[in-house]
């Protein structure tokens, strides 16, 4: 998943998935004193990424597996 801090509310993730792997789904993770969910999904060829913050949508967004995404929490 690669996920990298850079800053007090931000981090780099690098989205990807196994081949075997359709979805992947990560849930009340303590990042930067909130509670975030990831939630990643396989489609057409790129990964939709979904964060949410507080049950909040902060990033949603089709990208290519493997390439590193700045995420802002709220």
């Amino acid at each position: 998943l690669g996920i990298e801090p850079t800053g007090m509310n931000s981090f780099l993730m690098t989205p990807t998935l196994p081949d075997d792997w359709d979805f992947l789904t990560l849930e009340n993770l303590a990042l930067f004193g909130k509670n975030t969910d990831i939630f990643l999904k396989r489609i057409d060829g790129k990964i939709a990424v979904r964060v949410s913050d507080n049950d909040k949508v902060v990033f949603q967004k089709r990208v290519i597996p493997g390439k590193s995404i700045l995420i802002k929490l709220e």
